[in-house]
């Protein structure tokens, strides 16, 4: 009578275990990966809500500001670029993570090409730009774009769309 089990066995039973370990990983990190791109987008949809609930004060001589750009020194007179810049400030203050330096939370999208080599944002990095770099807050053409990089650790570029276009 056989007791126990042989060698094969175990060494089968081992192989199964270590295969489902690491297709969980992988599957992990993917997890992982999109949570915090959708981290990144909230944060950039917060900047955006508070960013027009200021624009909204300013340009109707409301003394009330976001919680976001309480202490800004933002008028009627503020470029599109100054607007944009007090974002990216903004953002790097109130989304500081541990581990990761301001930069790679926010950036003006002109400066991309200055920061980095390649030009390719940090994934998951919050690119704000202008479609004006000097049109004023009244004007039709005061758009500012948060877009968010998701994919540049692959060696691809960011999916830039006409909502999202790139920004030099």
């Amino acid at each position: 009578m056989k007791h126990g089990f042989s060698l094969i066995e175990l060494l089968v039973v081992v192989a199964i275990i270590g295969a489902l370990a690491g297709a969980g990983i992988v599957g992990y990190q993917a997890y992982i990966a999109g949570v915090n791109t959708d981290v990144a987008v909230t944060n950039g949809e917060q900047l955006n809500r508070a960013m027009a609930t200021d624009i909204f004060a300013i340009n109707n001589n409301v003394n009330s500001r976001s919680d976001l750009f309480a202490n800004t020194t933002l008028t009627t007179n503020s470029t599109c670029r100054l607007y944009a810049d007090e974002m990216v400030k903004q953002a790097r203050r109130t989304f500081a993570k541990q581990g990761v330096t301001g930069i790679d939370i926010a950036i003006y999208g002109p400066n991309v090409q200055t920061i980095y080599s390649n030009q390719k944002p940090v994934r998951d990095q919050i690119v704000i730009s202008c479609n004006n770099a000097l049109a004023l807050p009244q004007a039709d053409d005061f758009v500012i774009r948060t877009c968010v990089c998701d994919s540049p650790d692959d060696g691809e570029s960011c999916s830039w769309t006409a909502a999202c276009p790139q920004p030099w």
